[in-house]
C-alpha cells in the first residue's frame, strides 16, 4: 500500500515521464498480427503440416457423447 501512495505522489508531481506509464506505448499489435499471419501460412504450406496431419490420434472418453 505504501509503494501505492509514493507512486500516486510521484505521478501528481509529474517525477514519472509519461512514456514508461502503462497503457502509453505505440501499438504494435497490427505487426505482430502480420507477422504471426505470414508465420502460420508458411507451416500451413510446408511438409510439416502434412506429417503432423497424418498422426493418429488415440480414442479419448472426454469425446464421448453423453
Amino acid at each position: 500500500m505504501e509503494n501505492a501512495k509514493k507512486f500516486i505522489e510521484l505521478l501528481e508531481e509529474g517525477r514519472i515521464r509519461k512514456h514508461i506509464l502503462p497503457n502509453n506505448a505505440p501499438d504494435y499489435s497490427y505487426n505482430q498480427e502480420k507477422k504471426d499471419l505470414e508465420n502460420y501460412r508458411f507451416f500451413a504450406n510446408s511438409f510439416a503440416l502434412d506429417e503432423i496431419m497424418k498422426c493418429e490420434v488415440a480414442f479419448y472418453n472426454g469425446d464421448e457423447q453423453i
